[in-house]
């Protein structure tokens, strides 16, 4: 946990840890994907129940689709 109130969760053998959440104090959970060094955002779930979903490399994602709590695709 940072000073911040943000946690990051990680997966993998020791030196091959990669970073699959990371949780924020206001309540924002991203998502990620791939290999250490090489993670990438998947997905943003907000507290209001608004998920985006996101495609691309690390440092290169864009965001796909928005799915809203009512199950509406935009």
């Amino acid at each position: 946990e940072w000073a911040d109130g943000k946690v990051q969760h990680y997966e993998g053998d020791a030196g091959k840890e990669h970073r699959v959440r990371t949780e924020f104090p206001d309540g924002k959970v991203q998502h990620y994907e791939g290999d250490r060094g090489a993670q990438h955002l998947v997905r943003l779930e907000s507290p209001d129940g608004r998920v985006q979903h996101y495609e691309g490399d690390r440092g290169v994602e864009r965001m796909v689709r928005t799915v809203l709590p009512d199950g509406t695709v935009v």
